[in-house]
């Protein structure tokens, strides 16, 4: 008898949860920022505009599985010659949301992504790809029920050449929920 007590409550648990489950999908514009090496440059672009999309799963219980994509933009470095630096980031990771009020929410990110860095100047072009840890932290208002204005802060790193280079997005964007 405690089994199957146990069993209907643990039943009644999950569905109950899962009533809230709800898909997401968003976007942000974003100032990125790339820890380069300017020693010795003439002019140096560490920061750039960029862009996130994600998409991602809540369970119900302040719980997600998230995807996103990242483009940091390009930075450009100029000494003897001009090189462009580019880095981009496919990500996947969990997420929790914590409800301040019906309308007012914060978010936390930790995941790993795939981090490509790469340089283009007049001898060529060069990437690199690596697995990295990536992590966040957000803000989000409900202006609809389904639609969400959000500002976040995401951080990761990129190795290129044996280096490992800091990358950080603070975007402004929008989340919507079906």
């Amino acid at each position: 008898m405690n089994k199957i007590a146990l069993i209907v409550a643990a039943s009644a648990a999950i569905f109950s949860s899962a009533s809230f489950a709800q898909g997401y999908v968003g976007g942000a514009l974003a100032r990125t920022a790339l820890d380069l090496d300017c020693d010795g440059t003439v002019s140096c672009e560490e920061s750039a505009t960029g862009f996130k999309l994600f998409g991602g799963y809540a369970f119900g219980n302040g719980f997600a599985v998230e995807g996103s994509y990242i483009s940091f933009g390009t930075q450009n470095v100029r000494a003897l010659n001009s090189v462009d630096f580019k880095a981009h980031s496919f990500g996947i990771g969990a997420a929790y949301r914590y409800n301040f009020t019906p309308k007012w929410q914060a978010a936390a990110r930790l995941g790993l992504a795939r981090n490509t860095f790469k340089t283009s100047d007049v001898a060529g072009t060069e990437s690199e790809s690596k697995i990295q840890p990536t992590f966040g932290i957000g803000g989000s208002y409900k202006v609809l029920p389904k639609l969400s204005i959000d500002a976040s802060l995401d951080f990761t790193r990129f190795k290129f050449d044996g280096e490992t280079r800091a990358a950080s997005l603070l975007g402004v964007g929008a989340t919507f929920s079906f």
